[in-house]
């Protein structure tokens, strides 16, 4: 239950839902459904 409710928080139905949390940065960013590893390189900042 927390997840859907968590996911609702950033407008998505249910999960999955990733999100990235950068040092320091106020607010999370949210990744695709299908993550790939230039997806996730480019979140990171590289």
């Amino acid at each position: 239950m927390r997840a859907v409710v968590a996911a609702r928080k950033y407008g998505r139905s249910g999960v999955p839902l990733y999100l990235y949390y950068a040092p320091g940065a106020a607010d999370p960013k949210i990744l695709p459904q299908i993550l790939t590893e230039g997806e996730v390189l480019k979140a990171l900042g590289g």
